[in-house]
């Protein structure tokens, strides 16, 4: 039998960019991030936790077509999807997991930065000494984008490290960039980590917009609303649940084994 090579995330990426379908490492991200963030706002995801309300801006989802006559570029899209799931179920919860391998990629070529995790850790660290216990509900966001969600998650692991995880229950988190492709993946970073750690957040919303000017949109202007997404539900209810929290492990189980399990030829 042929011995395979499990391919790493980065070389993946280059894989794909083999293709004559690919536009490139940039592409193959934000087509990652857009299958990651179609899979997340189906039902199946959304509503892990009993009572959740949410609503989805329908122009966010689209279909990734790009690779449908390259069955080998298709496959290994689908598995940095699950590498990414994967890595967000085994990191921390509320780690950067992808900002810095976004950052890898368009640095200096497109002059897109987005801010390094030391950093992240650093301000919200600064930030959280001075700021009391939440013992109801707190808005957090980042006010000049959301970009990565890089700044909004150290805040929320730095809350959640002083102040503990029944305290997540009382922030809602606020985002908003220009850009649709970072407005996702920031998306996807806050929510799935929230989902597969089982940290129900008093909420979590999105917009699409000027940071400066589209907050309140005026008469007549189309909302930048992308996504809203609230719980409902304390921490110890999602563990009596019994079947939403065994479809979610159940969910989890699967990417750690076809994981494991795959073999894929450099």
């Amino acid at each position: 039998m042929k011995k395979t090579k499990q391919l790493t995330f980065s070389k993946k990426i280059q894989q794909i960019c083999k293709s004559r379908f690919s536009n490139g490492p940039k592409q193959v991200i934000d087509d990652m991030i857009q299958l990651s963030f179609n899979i997340m706002t189906t039902p199946m995801f959304m509503t892990r936790f009993p009572r959740t309300r949410y609503y989805l801006d329908e122009t966010m989802t689209a279909e990734v077509r790009r690779y449908e006559h390259d069955p080998q570029a298709w496959q290994l899209l689908q598995d940095l999807v699950l590498d990414f799931f994967k890595a967000i179920n085994d990191a921390e919860p509320f780690t950067d997991v992808i900002g810095s391998l976004y950052d890898e990629y368009l640095g200096e070529v497109l002059g897109q930065f987005l801010t390094p995790s030391d950093v992240a850790d650093a301000l919200a660290e600064f930030q959280v000494i001075f700021m009391e216990q939440p013992a109801e509900k707190q808005i957090i966001g980042d006010t000049c984008g959301c970009g990565a969600g890089s700044l909004i998650l150290a805040m929320l692991r730095s809350i959640m490290r002083h102040h503990g995880e029944d305290t997540m229950q009382h922030l809602e988190v606020v985002a908003m960039d220009l850009d649709p492709n970072l407005v996702r993946m920031c998306s996807v970073q806050i929510v799935m980590s929230a989902l597969v750690h089982g940290i129900p957040l008093n909420g979590f919303i999105a917009h699409c917009g000027n940071t400066l000017t589209d907050y309140a949109p005026k008469e007549g202007q189309k909302s930048t609303l992308a996504l809203a997404w609230h719980p409902m539900m304390s921490k110890m209810d999602y563990f009596e649940a019994g079947p939403e929290a065994a479809a979610m492990q159940k969910i989890m189980k699967r990417f750690s084994s076809e994981e494991e399990s795959k073999g894929i030829q450099a």
